[in-house]
């Protein structure tokens, strides 16, 4: 006996989204693990140059929003919360 699943619109509807979530997460981990090694410095230097307040502070705060929310959409983990800080 043969047990296929079969496709519906709502499975579809389930899975549409994975693709897309998975490029853009590893969009943004791609992105905050270059700053990491690059050192969140350098990306201060840039942000003081074009007149970013608190560039160190700046700095380190979007590498980890980016390392820890592209983490989470890529684990499809609280997808929502961390899509806001991403956004």
């Amino acid at each position: 006996m043969e047990t296929r699943m079969k496709w519906s619109p709502t499975l579809a509807s389930r899975w549409a989204l994975l693709p897309m979530r998975v490029v853009v997460a590893l969009g943004f981990l791609v992105h905050g693990a270059a700053k990491w090694n690059r050192g969140p410095a350098k990306f201060a230097a840039l942000l003081g140059h074009i007149g970013i307040p608190a560039p160190l502070a700046a700095a380190w705060s979007t590498t980890a929003v980016e390392l820890v929310c592209g983490t989470a959409l890529l684990l499809g983990l609280w997808v929502t919360v961390a899509c806001i800080p991403l956004a």
